[in-house]
């Protein structure tokens, strides 16, 4: 498989990873919603920690930022995509606490979970880079 083939595979992979990472973390856990908003009305979901849009969004913006940018050839390039998706992870996470929708703990847990995802994708794809520079 060539480099480039892989990584399409790797994101996907990576997303995936992180939607069943948070529901199979949300029914360990168990944690409900802050009190004082109305949720029922749209969702009979019971549990709320991490939070998937979070833990989506931020998938989004670091994975892509990673694999999109690191072919070019300025590293300033990578520096501001990795700040543009930490801004866009910050605003995210906020909103979701605005609305009431989840604890700072929710959104916290969610972001390091992206994180986690992101460092395991980028010793991947270095581990594949190596491997096809040794064939």
């Amino acid at each position: 498989m060539t480099r480039r083939l892989g990584r399409p595979i790797l994101l996907t992979a990576a997303r995936i990873t992180g939607v069943i990472l948070t529901e199979v973390i949300a029914h360990l856990v168990g944690r409900s919603r802050p009190p004082g908003r109305n949720h029922d009305a749209w969702c009979r979901c019971d549990f709320f920690l991490p939070s998937g849009h979070v833990v989506g969004g931020s998938n989004f913006l670091f994975i892509d930022a990673y694999l999109v940018f690191p072919h070019s050839s300025h590293n300033i390039d990578l520096i501001a995509a990795i700040g543009a998706a930490a801004v866009g992870l910050t605003v995210e996470a906020a909103s979701r606490i605005y609305v009431g929708y989840h604890w700072f703990t929710d959104t916290g847990t969610s972001a390091s979970l992206s994180i986690v995802l992101l460092a395991v994708v980028i010793v991947v794809d270095i581990s594949r880079g190596e491997a096809a520079a040794e064939m």
